[in-house]
C-alpha cells in the first residue's frame, strides 16, 4: 500500500503542535515555530491542577509476559484536527475562497467516539475570538495567499466537575476581511472535512481519514465502529 504524504505531513504537525495553518502548508520541518503567545486551551487542567484533575492523565508501566515494559493507554489531553475545504475538486490554495481548521482537546477521546462529537455555534466561548490581518498572519499563509483569519475558542457545554469534556480552537482563513466577516459557520459541515486525525497521549497516530483516499482511514481504538457527529468515518447512518 503507497504511502499517503498528505496524513503523514498532518500526522507530524499534530505530534508537533504545528499545526498553524492546514495540510496545504509545507511540512513541519518547513514551518515556522510558534509564537509561544497563543492562548492556552481554555478549562483543560494544566499539570498544576489537583490531583482529581489530573485522573485522566495518569500512566501506569506494566511488566509484560515477555519481561517488557508496556504502557496503559489512558484518556489524556488527545489532540484531533479536522480540515474543511468549500470544494474538494479544487486542492490548489490560491484557488480557494476559505479554508477552516478545527483543532481539538479532550481528555476522553473514546468517550467522544461512542458518544459521538458534535458542536454548533452555542459552543463557541463568546468575546475570546479575534481577527489577524497584517504581520500577525503567519509567512505560510501569506504564501498561500491568506491574507486575514478569524480565531473562535469552543468548549463543551455540559460541564462534569466544572471541567469540559473538551476544548477546540477554530481557524477561519480567508483572501480578504470582507470575506471573513461575513464568513457564516453554518458553511462548515462534516461533508467538507478533507482532513481528519488524532494523536495520543504518546504523539501517536489512532485515528486518520482523508476524504479523496477513505481507503486510508482507520481508527486504532474503536476499529470500524460506526461514529456519529463531526467524525467523517465511519459514519453512522444515525449521524
Amino acid at each position: 500500500m503507497a504511502k499517503n504524504p498528505l496524513i503523514a505531513n498532518f500526522f507530524a504537525r499534530l505530534c508537533t503542535d504545528l499545526m498553524p495553518n492546514s495540510f496545504l502548508l509545507p511540512t513541519p520541518q518547513q514551518s515556522e515555530q510558534p509564537s509561544g503567545d497563543e492562548p492556552p486551551d481554555p478549562d483543560i487542567p494544566s499539570p498544576s491542577s489537583p490531583p482529581s484533575a489530573q485522573i485522566h492523565s495518569q500512566q501506569r508501566i506494566d511488566s509484560s509476559p515477555g519481561g517488557g515494559r508496556t504502557r496503559e493507554w489512558k484518556p489524556n489531553r488527545v489532540k484531533i484536527g479536522f480540515e474543511m475545504l468549500p470544494d474538494f475538486n479544487v486542492m490548489d490554495p490560491k484557488h480557494l475562497d476559505w479554508l477552516a481548521t478545527l483543532e481539538v482537546v479532550t481528555k476522553d477521546i473514546i468517550r467522544l467516539m461512542e458518544e459521538g462529537f458534535y458542536w454548533s455555534k452555542d459552543n463557541i466561548l463568546r468575546r475570546k475570538g479575534y481577527f489577524e490581518f497584517g504581520e500577525k498572519v503567519s509567512h505560510l499563509a501569506k504564501e498561500q495567499g491568506w491574507n486575514c483569519t478569524r480565531i473562535y475558542f469552543l468548549a463543551d457545554i455540559k460541564k462534569e466537575n466544572g471541567q469540559p469534556l473538551w476544548t477546540a480552537k477554530l481557524t477561519i482563513f480567508a483572501r480578504d476581511l470582507r470575506t471573513l466577516s461575513q464568513f457564516d459557520l453554518a458553511c462548515l459541515t462534516v461533508e467538507r472535512i478533507v482532513l481528519a486525525a488524532a494523536v495520543d497521549q504518546s504523539r501517536l497516530p489512532i485515528y486518520g481519514y482523508y476524504a479523496l483516499q477513505p481507503e486510508f482511514s482507520f481508527n486504532a481504538l474503536l476499529d470500524g465502529m460506526p461514529l456519529r457527529g463531526w467524525w467523517p468515518w465511519p459514519r453512522s447512518q444515525e449521524g
